[in-house]
Formats: structure tokens, sequence, C-alpha cells
């Protein structure tokens, strides 16, 4: 088999020039016969560019690059027999030298036609793009990839079409007043961590300049547009900010609905959710809903939590008092007041802890000859509150 970043197999009076290749490459060989193991066998050619040469003759190999890893050692199967052969560039079993071309350090064990290592800050370098740029043929067709990034830092071409990694995605949950915009940011083309800011930007439709917004540098971005004019059409892009240049997603327009607006302010106790019209809100903030072709701005809050949690410890035979009742015994108690002027419950969340009645246990031994100092006298105490003190009154030093 032959496998290659860009071609698998190529013959005499063939031409690779100014190519590159960053994808990794994993072979896997099988080699099976049903017959006699001796008549299987599999060769396989790996490189980063061409996986095979299969001739030198008129052969022109020049200004290209390899950062894709090419194992070492790869995965074998069956009972014949693999043979595997692999390059930084391309195989071929002559020492016939590729020009001007370069791979990743790190990428590859063998190097047979004098492929050019760099380090990865090398071949991100302007010096990388100068060196491309000197071959015969294709000078002039390399650009250093400026961040944000579209091709990991390493040289592309000039007039190459890339993927730029972001994308402005449809307007959602539009209404006369707002919108939601949506946007999309491709982590195997961008690293999240070298992006100073992402954001979208909008106008009215036809005017000259945008309102920059920045928000959270997510891959799925999102913004929530308010205080629009109803029955007007806006344009938006979504946008990448890194390394001093910005990279904008396609232009994208949405229209705002044609309907009257209102205001609905809605307090609810802490802890209760709002509901109107089939939906319900539970954290506090301000909404859009439309209820019967009108949007409706919901501004919802709560009353101030009249929670308290109170941790209690108390001596056996004591009591709290709380609202009437008296506590004594060791659990969690729920106690709810009164409701407060605005028909909320004052709840108090207690947790008592009772320290057990001190006990204590005493044993004696007596002296074993009258008149001596041998007898014991041994107290042990137990739950109450350790730790213990014990103090004896009214002996004699006898």
């Amino acid at each position: 088999g032959y496998v290659g970043g860009i071609a698998g197999y190529s013959s005499a009076y063939n031409t690779i020039t100014d190519c590159y290749n960053r994808g990794a490459l994993t072979p896997v060989l099988y080699a099976q016969s049903s017959y006699n193991a001796n008549y299987s066998t599999n060769n396989t050619y790996i490189a980063g560019i061409l996986g095979y040469m299969a001739s030198t003759t008129s052969y022109t190999f020049a200004n290209c690059y390899n950062t894709a890893n090419i194992p070492a050692t790869c995965t074998t199967s069956g009972n014949g027999t693999n043979n595997y052969y692999s390059d930084a560039l391309f195989y071929n079993s002559s020492a016939f030298a590729a020009t001007n071309s370069y791979h990743l350090n790190s990428c590859c064990a063998n190097n047979a036609h004098f492929s050019i290592s760099k380090t990865q800050t090398e071949l991100r370098d302007l010096q990388m793009i100068h060196s491309l740029n000197v071959g015969t043929p294709g000078s002039g067709i390399w650009k250093q990839d400026r961040m944000p990034y579209q091709n990991s830092g390493y040289p592309l071409f000039v007039d190459g079409f890339y993927d730029i990694g972001i994308e402005t995605k449809r307007a959602t949950d539009v209404t006369a007043i707002s919108a939601q915009l949506n946007g999309y940011i491709d982590t195997t083309v961008h690293d999240l961590s070298t992006i100073s800011q992402v954001g979208f930007q909008y106008k009215l439709e036809g005017s000259a300049s945008y309102i920059t917004v920045p928000t959270t540098s997510d891959a799925n971005p999102l913004l929530l547009l308010t205080q629009l004019t109803p029955c007007t059409t806006y344009t938006y892009r979504l946008y990448v900010y890194s390394g001093g240049n910005y990279l904008y997603g396609d232009t994208l327009n949405f229209q705002t609905l044609c309907q009257a607006t209102d205001t609905i302010n809605a307090i609810t106790c802490y802890g209760d959710p709002f509901i109107i019209d089939g939906q319900t809100y539970t954290t506090p903030g301000t909404y859009y809903q439309i209820i019967h072709d009108t949007t409706f701005v919901i501004n919802y809050n709560n009353y101030p939590s009249r929670m308290l949690i109170l941790d209690t410890t108390l001596i056996y035979g004591n009591s709290l008092l709380i609202n009437g009742v008296y506590y004594s015994q060791t659990g969690t108690y729920t106690i709810v007041f009164d409701t407060d002027l605005h028909g909320c419950d004052s709840t108090i969340l207690l947790n008592l802890t009772v320290i057990p009645d001190l006990q204590s246990t005493v044993t004696s031994q007596n002296v074993s000859c009258h008149g001596g100092r041998t007898g014991v006298i041994i107290v042990t105490p137990s739950e109450g509150a350790p730790p213990y003190k014990i103090e004896i009154f009214n002996a004699l030093d006898t």
C-alpha cells in the first residue's frame, strides 16, 4: 500500500512542488493467506507528502513542508509478512534529494532525502516564508499565518482557500425588540486560549458602521440583543480578535417582529417561580416573551430570602424556645413563621445538637494491708462533652 499526505504513488517525469501536509497518518498493516503464510507479503510505504516515489527519473520535488506525525512503527496483523517503510517527505530507496523542503523536527524518525528539520517556532517564523518563496517554480505564493490562526501558525498560500473556522449562525428567539445572536468557533482551527476577544457586531441594515459587543470566549458564543426597534432589519456578524487582527464570520440579517410591546414587572417569594402563558421563570432577570402577538419585557425578581439556618448545641437539660415552641432533642427542624406583608413565609432551619447528660462509673480496690497506700479508685466518665475534668474534694492524705 502507498500512503502520503498529498499522494500515495508517483512514477517518473513528475513534479511535486509548493505543497504541505499537516494531517497525521496512522497506518495499519494486514497480510493474510488462507493457503500458506509464505505466499502473503504486504509492503506499505508511508510519508508526509508522497508515499512512494517509484522512479527518480526527471523528477522534481521542491518547496514543501510536513508537520504530520509519521510513526516509525505501525500495527500489523495477519499470518503473512508485513514490511513497513516510512520517511519525512517521500519514500525511495535511493538518496534522491528534495530541494528546499522542510519537516517538523518531532514528526518522524526517518529522513533519507535531505528534508531540513525545523522546530515549530522556526516553521512558523517569517523567515520560513522567505525560504519557501525563493524556490522555483511557485515563488511568491507563500504567506505567513497570522493570529487568529487559520493553519495553526504554519505557512499557507497567498490565494489559498481556508476555512476561517468561525461561523455566524442564524439569530433565534427574535421578538419585536430583542434577538439572540449565535456563533460557532471551530476549536480544531482556533485555540481559544490564543483569542483575545470574541463578540458580535450589528447595525441597522444599510448603516455604515457596526456596534461592537464582546461576549464570552466560547466555542458557541451567544449574545442577547435588547432595546431593538420593532419591524426593523438588522445586519450582524461574529468576530474574533487575536494578535492585533480581526477575523469575521459571514454577514447575516434578521428582522424584528412587527408587534406591539408591553412590560410586566413580576416579583415572587424567594425560591418561587414566575409562570406566565406556559413559560416558567426561576432565575431573576429580564426576559422577552411573545404573548398573543405582543412582545412583553418581563422584569422578574424575588423578594429577599427569609430563610435562616441555625446550628445550635445545647447541654442536656436545657431547651431552645423559638416561635413559642421548646426544642430539646437532637434533630433538624423546619420552623415556619407567619407570612410577611408580601405573603412570603419566614423559615428557620434548625440543626440542633443536644449533648447527653454526663455519666460516670466508679470502681475501687482496697489496700492490700492495713495502713498501706495501695488503694485505688477508678472514675470513668462518659457522655457529656469531653474533655473531662475530675476533681476530688475532702480527700485525706493518710
